[in-house]
């Protein structure tokens, strides 16, 4: 087959092994592959829509604030909310359809997820102690974008398309 699973070890003497033992390694290798070529269907319509409409509401609440440092704390308080509420509905959608989070496609989805939005955090950082706060929105709009596109290639197709 692949030189990328293990030999199964003989016990015949032969070099091949007994059929059993044979049946067994090609059904685990069977099983891994199509965990891997699996696409995760636990990402929540009515979660998604929740965190925006909690964006929404913190552009709104932000916008009445007369500091950039309490512009900035709404939006990370915003934050926090959406991604506790994606996160609740996504675990909550996952297991009501039996489809694991953190491992196979689950993890794949949630690992495409993370380096925009870790890579949002750290700009996020430099571009407030560089005082230029005003190109945030953009920015978070862009990398939110990025990490949609890349986990999306682990769900269901139309996720990359929203």
């Amino acid at each position: 087959m692949t030189q990328d699973r293990p030999p199964v070890a003989s016990r015949t003497g032969t070099g091949d092994p007994p059929p059993a033992e044979a049946a067994a390694e090609h059904l685990r290798y069977i099983r891994e592959v199509m965990a891997r070529s699996g696409t995760f269907t636990a990402v929540p319509g009515r979660g998604s829509l929740a965190m925006g409409l909690t964006a929404v509401v913190a552009a709104v609440v932000a916008g009445l604030q007369p500091t950039p440092v309490r512009w900035l704390a709404v939006w990370l308080g915003g934050a926090v909310v959406a991604v506790t509420v994606g996160g609740w509905a996504m675990h909550r959608k996952a297991r009501a359809g039996r489809v694991p989070l953190l491992t196979g496609t689950g993890r794949r989805y949630v690992l495409g997820l993370l380096p925009a939005l870790v890579a949002g955090g750290l700009l996020t950082l430099a571009l407030v102690q560089a005082g230029v706060v005003a190109l945030l929105p953009g920015l978070w709009m862009l990398l939110y974008g990025t990490a949609l596109m890349a986990a999306g290639a682990y769900s269901i197709r139309l996720l990359p398309l929203m």
